[in-house]
């Protein structure tokens, strides 16, 4: 279950204190913050090591395999959205949700890193 393909990564500076696996989506200001919102495509996904507000974050860029902590109990199989800090939950959509991908591992509590195939886009339901 641990592993991931993560082909492209890039460096950029933490807007608040950022938690590991979780998704990323940049600010009007440029610096990356958890995906708060149903409505906000993540631009990634936070690497192995948490981010002090102003410091380095590897963010892993949304193509391929990640690994995402899940915010609740995940359904392998299904498409997953961000929750209010950045977690994978079952998605819940409708209009204006983004989805962020697929699961591919289960999760059986909140708390659980798992597989996501990302593929961040817009349910058009």
């Amino acid at each position: 279950m641990s592993t991931s393909t993560q082909n492209n990564s890039v460096t950029l500076i933490a807007g608040s204190a950022i938690s590991i696996h979780r998704f990323v989506t940049m600010a009007a200001d440029g610096k990356m913050d958890h995906t708060g919102a149903t409505t906000a495509a993540a631009d990634g996904v936070s690497g192995e090591a948490a981010a002090a507000d102003l410091d380095a974050l590897n963010v892993i860029l949304p193509a391929g395999i990640v690994k995402v902590e899940a915010g609740a109990a995940v359904t392998r199989g299904l498409q997953v959205m961000s929750d209010s800090v950045g977690r994978a939950i079952d998605l819940v959509g409708g209009a204006s949700t983004y989805i962020q991908g697929r699961a591919l591992d289960a999760a059986g509590a909140a708390g659980e890193v798992i597989r996501v195939l990302m593929n961040p886009h817009q349910d058009v339901a």
